[in-house]
């Protein structure tokens, strides 16, 4: 968590992290837009674990469970 900050984009380099193989969320501040309120969320993966297609379901399914909070 980084909440004091805002951000664009977030890289967690780490040393011989080619066998890192957990994933990585960053979360900034979040702020009111457009009548929603937004919390940017930075996902880094190894792709060994888990490509596009997973890390794409698991945000439809975060932003499903989280609109109904």
């Amino acid at each position: 968590m980084i909440p004091r900050a805002t951000f664009e984009g977030f890289n967690l380099n780490l040393q011989k992290g080619y066998d890192y193989l957990k994933l990585i969320f960053t979360m900034e501040k979040y702020y009111e837009g457009n009548g929603h309120t937004l919390i940017p969320l930075t996902i880094q993966v190894h792709h060994a674990v888990c490509d596009s297609f997973h890390v794409g379901h698991f945000v439809n399914e975060l932003q499903e469970l989280i609109r109904f909070l």
